[in-house]
């Protein structure tokens, strides 16, 4: 312990000695510790507390449903989409379900108009989902204009 003093009275008499050097070393200690502050507070609300994983209300309650085809090969058979038909059945006739949504991955064709019309079409990924997609799995959206039904 009497090192750890010594050395920081050292410290202190150097920098008494050389105050630019002093005022800058100061300088650089609190702008650093000041814009990693500022950086991991931005990151922090911007990027982890705006996952919509962590938003997700009761996630235990939340079920996915698939439909069984046995002409299929293999485990394809036991997980295939459901097709919008039964979905619409199956929430007219829901009783046990709070609420019931449908979703499913897709590819899209991104097409625009550029210079002089002649941008390439472009494959994206993306996802289809009802309106009540997102009441049924994170809480009610913000105020706003709502998706059609």
């Amino acid at each position: 312990m009497e090192t750890i003093w010594r050395d920081l009275r050292f410290a202190v008499r150097g920098l008494l000695q050389n105050p630019g050097f002093a005022a800058a070393a100061i300088l650089a200690l609190a702008l650093g510790i000041g814009a990693n502050t500022v950086i991991f507070s931005v990151v922090n609300a911007v990027l982890l507390n705006s996952l919509p994983l962590r938003t997700l209300r009761e996630s235990e309650r939340l079920v996915m449903v698939w439909e069984k085809n046995p002409s299929l090969p293999g485990f394809i058979a036991s997980r295939v989409p459901v097709c919008l038909k039964n979905y619409l059945e199956w929430k007219r006739q829901a009783q046990s379900f709070e609420g019931l949504a449908l979703y499913g991955m897709s590819s899209f064709r991104l097409t625009g108009k550029g210079d002089g019309g002649n941008l390439k079409p472009e494959q994206v990924s993306g996802a289809e989902a009802s309106a009540d997609f997102f009441f049924a799995a994170w809480h009610p959206a913000a105020p706003g204009p709502e998706l059609p039904n």
